[in-house]
Parts: C-alpha cells; structure tokens; sequence
C-alpha cells in the first residue's frame, strides 16, 4: 500500500536509498556505505533534507517497508539544504567532511541542473525481497499522478548507465535525453532520462 512517507521511515527508507546506487554512496563515503546510510537516515527526517520525507512516498508491504520513492516538482529544489547540513551531527566531523567534499567534486557532473517544468524523481526503489511485482510501476504511476496535479510537463531522473533500472524507467516511456560522464574510473556514466507528460 502506497503512503505518504513520514520521519519514523527514516532508517528503513535510508537503507533502500543506499542501495540505489552502491558504487556512488560507497565512493562518498571513502569505501564505507555506512556513512552515507546515516546522512540518508538523517536527511530524510528534515523537512529540508536532501531525502526529505516531505518528497517521499513509502510502499509498505508485508508490515515492512517495500519500496521508497524520493521525488519532488523541480521548481522546489531550492527549499532543499543540498549542503547536507541536516546530516552534520550524525557521523564524526571528519567522516562528514570527507564525505560531502567527494560528492560536490562529482555532482555537477553526473546531475546537471533540473528542467525548469519537470517534475524530479530522486530516488525510487523497491527492496530486493518485493521486486517483480509490479511495485516499482505503481511508484512510478505514483510519480506520474503528482507530476500532474503540480502541472509539470515532464518527468527527469538520473540513473547510472549501467543500472538495471534503465530497462525499466525503458519500458515505462521514459527517453535518455543526456549523457554525463563520470570524472573517476570508480564511478559510472549517468544517464538524464525523462518522461513526457504533455
């Protein structure tokens, strides 16, 4: 069942978040996922956090949490504290710093700036145990409904080139509009995909 996310989702929604895309959070977090499992739990409970719960959509299955969605109309990108304030307290100073010099060195170049008119899916995942059961399409349906009402023209996403998930955001109408090649050898090329509504 499809709900609105709430901050007591936080632990559960930060592990999918993670596995979203393991190479990236593991190379922020200087080989550690940990790390950024903790800024994910930490930022998903502020209502400015990079994972808000306020963008979230949770899909509950089997009394657990399924599936998380992270999304958001582009043109409020800017109420999020995208210098990962929210997080600064949970994980050791150096660990932090670390962490978020390694993401604003690559960021600029595997996300590049958001259509004016789109609406953004951030993350959206659905847990190992619960795939292949059409989950992911009622999230993306979820996607599909909000983009609406917020009168976007379009869905955008960024996913990895050799994510899984490109067959499937394939299948569901979604088109590569851009191609942002990674800086490091560790990491992989991403792919700007977006959906037309209108």
């Amino acid at each position: 069942m499809l709900h609105p996310a709430r901050p007591d989702h936080a632990r559960a929604a930060a592990e999918l978040i993670v596995s979203t895309d393991t190479s990236l959070f593991s190379f922020c977090g200087g080989g550690s996922l940990m790390s950024w499992r903790i800024l994910a739990e930490a930022e998903f409970q502020a209502a400015n956090g990079i994972y808000s719960y306020r963008f979230g959509t949770v899909l509950e299955c089997e009394e657990s949490l399924g599936g998380v969605m992270i999304a958001f109309p582009s043109r409020l990108e800017s109420s999020l504290d995208w210098s990962f304030g929210n997080s600064k307290s949970a994980l050791p100073e150096a660990a932090w710093t670390d962490l978020t010099q390694r993401y604003k060195a690559i960021a600029p170049t595997l996300f590049p700036d958001l259509p004016a008119d789109s609406f953004y899916i951030q993350n959206i995942v659905v847990s190992e145990k619960f795939r292949l059961q059409g989950l992911g399409a009622k999230l993306l349906q979820a996607a599909v409904s909000a983009a609406k009402a917020a009168d976007c023209s379009r869905i955008a996403l960024d996913v990895g080139a050799s994510n899984s998930a490109v067959a499937f955001y394939e299948r569901n109408d979604f088109v590569t509009t851009g191609v942002s090649p990674s800086k490091t050898a560790e990491l992989d090329s991403h792919l700007r995909m977006e959906r037309t509504l209108r």
